[in-house]
């Protein structure tokens, strides 16, 4: 019977061993997964956010789309200044500054906005 009890205590070390041998396994994974989770969370924030500017940059070209579709006077403005446009009755001045020599590599002669 001594035998027999030695044998059943080994036997039931050997399943606690087992035991916590899988417990550990199945922490570490469950920590590899808790981990991730948390990657994954913080990746989703940063997309929300990129998101919401891209949204909010959409809704800026938008609405400046719509300004230019029914404004003419913004649409002269922009013509002016991004193209250096005038009207057929004004004139235009190459202003040079006082450390500029030359007009050379600025925008070419206005030329009219409507004729």
């Amino acid at each position: 019977m001594g035998r027999m009890n030695a044998i059943k205590q080994k036997l039931r070390q050997a399943v606690v061993v087992g035991i916590v041998l899988l417990a550990m396994a199945i922490m570490r994974d469950a920590s590899d997964g808790f981990h991730e989770l948390l990657k994954l969370r913080e990746s989703h924030a940063t997309m929300a956010g990129r998101v919401e500017s891209v949204e909010e940059n959409k809704q800026y070209w938008e609405r400046e789309k719509r300004r230019i579709q029914q404004d003419p006077e913004y649409v002269k403005q922009l013509a002016r200044d991004y193209f250096n446009m005038i009207e057929q009755d004004e004139e235009a001045f190459d202003l040079l500054l006082p450390d500029e020599t030359s007009p050379e590599g600025r925008s070419a002669e206005p030329s009219l906005l409507f004729e």
